[in-house]
């Protein structure tokens, strides 16, 4: 067996191009400016700065809270030695 040539044209048909183009002019749609990106850093700037000021003051009173709680553990040893 012989492979054998087949005409192209009976068995695909050309797509014939139709004479009118259609050109789509684009619309323009004039629409204010969204300001959403810029609402958004500024409140995560604003978490960002209060938890760096939450963190300071932590930081500031860490000495008097542990001060506070020693003198609290030093009280409640000499409540509960009281009676002996």
């Amino acid at each position: 067996m012989k492979p054998t040539l087949v005409e192209y044209e009976k068995i695909f048909k050309k797509k014939q191009i139709p004479v009118e183009i259609e050109i789509k002019k684009p619309s323009l749609k004039i629409s204010q400016i969204e300001n959403y990106h810029f609402v958004f850093n500024i409140v995560g700037i604003s978490i960002v700065i209060i938890g760096i000021i939450i963190l300071y003051r932590r930081k500031s009173n860490k000495e008097r809270n542990k001060r506070l709680h020693t003198q609290r553990i030093i009280q409640l040893y000499h409540d509960t030695n009281k009676f002996e």
